[in-house]
């Protein structure tokens, strides 16, 4: 509920009553909507209409008022019309969702090209390199098996099921099929893989910058 609070009370129909008006009196209201559209499936999008249809009496109102005015906003959002925004909604998060994940496999492919460079590609940009060991030329996706990968148990399970037993095999098939093709896994599901394989490769091959004349030091 605590959520829907700060929704409330930073809403246009709201926050500009801050300073005109007692905060406690003016947050107790906010309350009492939260609690009542908290009640509801779909709390926020309660909130969402009932903002834009009664937000700005909110202080005039008494507890019988935002009762029967909470309600109407909870009928509204099961009107067909609401129900073409809501699906509209899910769409632009699937939207963002997608180039969310994008990014991320961009990460992950540009960190296994860093640390599979040749010494000579990266001294080329200027960027002096102590020489690699056995251990930067690996993938290190190869290595990381997905049972320890940092997600609940059953979507490793999920993964496991699919014949996939490594961080790179996980991320190879999301690029030829996505992960939400399994069984178990769904869009949120998938992200969240998703971001524990990009947690891996945070800080894992990129260049170790030296202080001038200390590649020179023990020659």
């Amino acid at each position: 509920m605590e959520e829907l609070v700060y929704v409330i009370s930073g809403s246009p129909q709201v926050e500009p009553l801050r300073g005109k008006y007692r905060i406690d009196f003016l947050l107790d209201r906010c309350v009492e909507v939260a609690a009542q559209c908290s009640g509801y499936e779909n709390p926020f999008g309660v909130v969402a209409v009932f903002l834009s249809r009664y937000g700005n009496g909110i202080l005039t109102y008494n507890e019988a008022s935002i009762e029967m005015f909470v309600r109407l906003s909870a009928e509204e959002i099961a009107s067909q019309n609401f129900r073409e925004y809501a699906t509209e909604v899910d769409e632009a998060i699937s939207r963002f969702q997608a180039k969310q994940t994008q990014r991320r496999i961009s990460v992950v492919s540009e960190t296994q090209a860093i640390i599979r460079a040749e010494p000579h590609e990266l001294e080329s940009q200027g960027q002096p390199q102590l020489p690699p060991s056995p251990e930067d030329l690996a993938d290190p996706l190869s290595s990381v098996a997905t049972a320890s990968l940092a997600v609940s148990s059953a979507l490793r399970k999920s993964l496991i099921a699919a014949g996939l037993s490594s961080a790179k095999e996980v991320l190879d098939f999301h690029i030829a099929k996505g992960l939400a093709s399994l069984d178990g896994i769904g869009i949120t599901s998938e992200q969240y893989i998703l971001d524990a394989i990009a947690s891996l490769t945070e800080g894992v091959g990129k260049p170790q910058n030296l202080a001038p004349g200390e590649a020179n030091q023990g020659a």
